[in-house]
């Protein structure tokens, strides 16, 4: 399998979006420690929808997500129950945080920005799932494309975050059909 970083990763989701007909799509937010314009510029001209340089702090998130989360309205139903793969799925239950309905994939091939992030999105009240980089968030965004928005590092092994937006934001176009 080739390698597939953040920009190939969203590429690959956009294009399934794409494929699959669907009349919305799933907001994608980048991750990353870089803040050259360039690599901004790439963000956005791969399909990612915002950005946010790290390290963030958990209300810099929580702004970005509900700001994503209002874009249109997602009608999105699954398609199919995915099969287990060696993604990280989880469901928060914590009595301190806001119930909430949105779900959040999460992908980032750092164990330790997986942690944090999974912290501040536990917290936050969101249930989420996680991706340790493009090509496995792409596939899980095949299995199930009810994500409300995903977070999507840029810089990842296997397929990056710029790439899997090309490949997902295809796919989230036809969620509402």
């Amino acid at each position: 399998m080739p390698d597939m970083d953040g920009f190939k990763a969203t590429k690959s989701i956009r294009e399934l979006e794409k494929e699959r007909g669907l009349n919305t799509r799933t907001p994608i937010i980048a991750l990353t420690a870089s803040v050259v314009d360039d690599d901004i510029q790439t963000c956005f001209d791969v399909g990612m929808d915002d950005y946010m340089a790290k390290p963030f702090k958990i209300e810099q998130l929580k702004t970005k997500i509900e700001k994503a989360i209002n874009l249109p309205v997602k009608t999105a139903t699954k398609e199919s129950t995915p099969p287990e793969s060696n993604a990280k799925k989880v469901v928060t239950q914590t009595q301190e945080a806001p119930s909430r309905s949105e779900r959040v994939l999460l992908v980032e091939d750092n164990i330790v920005n997986q942690k944090v992030a999974s912290v501040l999105l536990q917290k936050a009240g969101f249930e989420y799932e996680i991706a340790e980089n493009g090509q496995i968030a792409v596939e899980m965004f095949q299995r199930d494309n009810s994500f409300d928005i995903i977070l999507m590092d840029c810089m990842m092994p296997v397929m990056d975050g710029f790439q899997a937006t090309k490949e997902i934001r295809p796919m989230s176009k036809m969620k509402a059909t």
